[in-house]
C-alpha cells in the first residue's frame, strides 16, 4: 500500500527502552534510572543514553539500598549497550544482571535528531517526580564527594591523596572552605586539586572558590613548589540553559577553574594511580 505524500518521513526510526530499579523486589516500587535511544537503522547503529541524576534518591524507596553500587553497575551497562552491534543480545544480558534493575518494553520513536529527543526524554522519564523531596546544595555535595572518593580507592590512590586541605593560609584566617583532596603530581611537576560544587540549587560553593582560587593557587604553589591546578567536579549532563547552572559555571570559568563533569572521575583516578604509584 502506497504511502499517503503528505506522511511526515522521519530521519531516525528508533526504539526507547527505559532502564528502570526496583530496590526492593517484594513491594515492586520501580524508578526509571536511564533512557536509551537507539536507531538500528544507521551502520553503525547510533546509540544515546542518559541517566538520572538522582540516583542516590533510590534509598527513599528503600532505605539502605547502596545506591553508589548501582550506579557503578548502570555504567557498566551503558558501556555494554553503547559499544555493542547486537542490541537484542546485550539487552538480553540485563536478565544477568542483579533483580534490581529491570527492562520496561520497548517503544518505538520517529524523530529528526537523536540528540534532542534523548535530551526530551529524559526530562520526561527520569525527572523522579516521585522521589520523595527535593535536592539541597549540601546533600548533592556529598553524593559528588562519595562517588569521587569511590572511585579514587577502587584505583588505590585515595589512602595517599591529600583530604580535606585547608585554605585560610593562603586566603585569610577564618576561611573555613577544605579542599576535598588533591595530590602531587612530581613527574609532571604539578600538584592536582579536586574539589566538588553543586550548581543545581545555589552558587554560594561557585563563587567562594572562584574568589578564593587566586589566592589558594598562588599559596599552594609555592608551598608544593609544583603548579597548581583544580579540577570543580559536577554533576553529569547540567543543563547548561538553566539561569543558576550557568551562571555558577561562568564564574568558575572566568576564574579559570577547570569544570569537569562527574563521569570523568575513573579517568582522573586512573591517573592518580600512575603518578602515585598506588
Amino acid at each position: 500500500m502506497a504511502e499517503s505524500p503528505n506522511r511526515k518521513e522521519f530521519r531516525h526510526k528508533c526504539e526507547l527502552v527505559v532502564l528502570q530499579c526496583v530496590p526492593d523486589p517484594l513491594k515492586g516500587e520501580r524508578a526509571n534510572v536511564a533512557v536509551v535511544l537507539r536507531d538500528s537503522n544507521q551502520q553503525p547503529p547510533i546509540v544515546l543514553v542518559r541517566f538520572s541524576e538522582r540516583l542516590h534518591r533510590l534509598n527513599c524507596l528503600e532505605p539502605g539500598f547502596d545506591a553508589v553500587a548501582f550506579e557503578e553497575m548502570l555504567h557498566q551497562v551503558d558501556s555494554v549497550i553503547t559499544n555493542s552491534l547486537d542490541f537484542e543480545q546485550k539487552l538480553g544480558l540485563l536478565e544477568n544482571w542483579p533483580e534490581e534493575l529491570t527492562v520496561a518494553p520497548k517503544m518505538a520513536v520517529l524523530t529528526d535528531s537523536m540528540e534532542d529527543e534523548i535530551e526530551l526524554l529524559a526530562k520526561q522519564y527520569l525527572r523522579a517526580r516521585d522521589w520523595k523531596q527535593p535536592l539541597d546544595e549540601e546533600e548533592t555535595r556529598k553524593y559528588l564527594v562519595g562517588r569521587m572518593r569511590n572511585q579514587f580507592e577502587l584505583k588505590g590512590a585515595w589512602r595517599l591523596m591529600d583530604k580535606r586541605l585547608p585554605v585560610e593560609e593562603f586566603t585569610r584566617k577564618g576561611d573555613k572552605l577544605k579542599l576535598d583532596c588533591g595530590y602531587a603530581d612530581r613527574e609532571n611537576l604539578t600538584y592536582r586539586i579536586f574539589h566538588a560544587v553543586p550548581l543545581l540549587k545555589d552558587c554560594n560553593i561557585a563563587k567562594a572558590l572562584a574568589y578564593s582560587w587566586p589566592m589558594i593557587k598562588d599559596g599552594m604553589s609555592v608551598q608544593h613548589e609544583l603548579d597548581c591546578e583544580i579540577k570543580v567536579i559536577v554533576a553529569n549532563h547540567l543543563d547548561r540553559d538553566d539561569d543558576t547552572v550557568a551562571f555558577g559555571w561562568e564564574t568558575l570559568e572566568r576564574a579559570g577553574l577547570q569544570i569537569e563533569p562527574l563521569s570523568r572521575i575513573p579517568e582522573f583516578a586512573e591517573q592518580a594511580r600512575i603518578a602515585l604509584r598506588a
